[in-house]
Formats: C-alpha cells, sequence, structure tokens
C-alpha cells in the first residue's frame, strides 16, 4: 500500500493535467463523474518525482529518490535523479536526462523552446544546461543558476557563494554569453513583453541595463547596504536593503523609502498601491510618496 498511495501522490498532479487538456477537445464525451473514475489517476508513472512542469503535451520534472522503506519496491528502476519526460496522454517515459549525482541537486527550471536544467552543488555552485524536447542537449554546462528567461536568453546568476556574484545574459540558441554584469538579483520590466528592453540587476547597486548590450540606461548608488529587487513596474524598481528597508527607485533616483521591517517582500504594485509583508505586517504605500495607506497585523 506504501507504493500505491507514494505513485498516485506523484502522479494525480501530471494525470489530472493531462485529463483536463483531453477532455477540452471532446465537448460530449462524458464526465469524469459519469465514467465514476473521479479523483482517480488516468496513469501512473513508476518512478518519484517533483518540480513537474507540462508543456508541449508533455510532464518533465525531477526524479525523487526513495525512502527506506520504498526501496525494496522500486529496486528494479533506475533512478539517478535526473530530469524526465513522460507523455502526458499515456505516462510513457520519453527520456532522462543527468543525474543527481547523489550530492547535488538536478531540476527544470523552465519550458520554453527547451527544458533549461539547473544543476546545483552541497557548496552552492551551479550550472545550466538547455535540453531539446527529444532529450537532445542542446548546450550544457555553462556557469550560474537560471533566473529567468526571454524568448532568446537565459538570465542566470554566477559566483553568488563566492560573494561575487554576476548575472550573465546567455543566448539560448547556443548557450554563447551575450554579456555579464556584477549582481546577486535580476528582475525584467512586469509590464514588459517576452522581449523587454531593459532588465534591472541589484546587488550593492541598482542598475538599468539594455537587454541587448548590457549597457547602463541609469544607476542607482544605496551606499553599503545589499539591495534584492522584488518587482518592477512602469520604470519603478521596488528593492529592499539589508532586509529591512524598501525603496522605490526610477531613473537613477530614489523615490522613496520605508525603513524598520523586518524581512520585507514587496508584492506587485499597481499605479496607486504598493503591497509589503514582513514578518508582522502587512502594508499597503502610496505608489508615488511610499506613504502608508494602511496596515494590518499578520
Amino acid at each position: 500500500m506504501r507504493r500505491r498511495s507514494l505513485l498516485c501522490s506523484v502522479s494525480a498532479a501530471a494525470a489530472s493535467i493531462a485529463g483536463c487538456s483531453a477532455s477540452s477537445d471532446n465537448k460530449d464525451a462524458p464526465s469524469d463523474s459519469e465514467n465514476g473514475i473521479l479523483g482517480e489517476p488516468i496513469w501512473e508513472h513508476s518512478v518519484p518525482g517533483q518540480s513537474l512542469i507540462l508543456s508541449d503535451n508533455t510532464v518533465f520534472g525531477q526524479e525523487v529518490s526513495p525512502s527506506a522503506d520504498q526501496q525494496e519496491d522500486l529496486s528494479d528502476l533506475d533512478i539517478s535523479g535526473g530530469v524526465f519526460s513522460l507523455d502526458t496522454e499515456t505516462g510513457e517515459h520519453q527520456w532522462t536526462y543527468g543525474s543527481s549525482n547523489s550530492m547535488s541537486r538536478i531540476a527544470p527550471r523552465a519550458v520554453t523552446d527547451a527544458v533549461y536544467v539547473t544543476k546545483s552543488s552541497d557548496d552552492a555552485s551551479s550550472w545550466t544546461s538547455a535540453v531539446e524536447f527529444n532529450g537532445t542537449e542542446r548546450w550544457s554546462g555553462i556557469d550560474g543558476s537560471l533566473t529567468y528567461i526571454t524568448d532568446n536568453t537565459a538570465y542566470l546568476i554566477e559566483g553568488y557563494s563566492r560573494g561575487d556574484p554576476i548575472v550573465r545574459a546567455i543566448d539560448t540558441s547556443d548557450g554563447s554569453e551575450i554579456w555579464n554584469a556584477p549582481g546577486s538579483s535580476i528582475e525584467p520590466e512586469t509590464a514588459a513583453t517576452n522581449t523587454p528592453d531593459t532588465v534591472y540587476v541589484a546587488g550593492d547597486q541598482l542598475v538599468a541595463l539594455d537587454t541587448a548590450e548590457g549597457s547602463v540606461r541609469w544607476r542607482y548608488e544605496h551606499g553599503d547596504a545589499e539591495s534584492d529587487i522584488h518587482v518592477v513596474s512602469n520604470g519603478t524598481a521596488y528593492v529592499t536593503l539589508d532586509r529591512e528597508v524598501v525603496v522605490a527607485a526610477s531613473g537613477g533616483e530614489e523615490l522613496w523609502r520605508v525603513e524598520s521591517l523586518s524581512w520585507p517582500n514587496i508584492h506587485a504594485p499597481t499605479d496607486s498601491a504598493v503591497l509589503v509583508t514582513d514578518q508582522n505586517h502587512t502594508r499597503a504605500l502610496d505608489a508615488v510618496t511610499g506613504e502608508q495607506q494602511w496596515v494590518q497585523p499578520l
């Protein structure tokens, strides 16, 4: 019974997605409830998995090593901790890429024109590869962890564990580097298309960069504090400083700041307000002035 519950818990999420897409093409087909199979998995995959992503009629995920009490049931399977591909209609295994090698982690981070896989080691170093939908490798071993991806550029952060992180812009077609810049976090314009013309990089300063060349559009110096960018909207970047200050900056100028917070998170702003949560409160701040509109304890 242990094995049965394991397989269902892993496969049900992927199977339910596949079932929804299949049923939408046939409006005359009886519903799941009419068939008496509501809640039952359509198919099961033998290997436990996580980090499931659905794209191109395929489920991608990461193999997970079975626990001690599951190893006997799964002893005949080769589970290397790699990234796998399953057909959404049948659950059939198509391919497996890479291995966790016991001491590291490998997982699909994004699926657009390919499957982008980041592998991380215990010393916090990481590498990113691009794998075609048929399982063949497009390019591999590029230093850095994938942060986000546009139509033709992947943005990686590399060297964070060394204390001198850089952002790398990588051509998705061949893995070549387009440009790099110092920084520990990066965000595109929230309302931008898949090909934004500006990206915002934070670290020991906040910099707005041209996506094509990496040239500086504007720079905001904030002293010795370490910054982390959360969101960008309408040309304004919202960052935290040393996990206790929220700053709004645009065009290289500070618009406003709110201090004495505790590990704040900044949520997608509107034209009139910015929501900020920390360990104690949720606040609505005026998007133009930063003045508090209301506050609620958590």
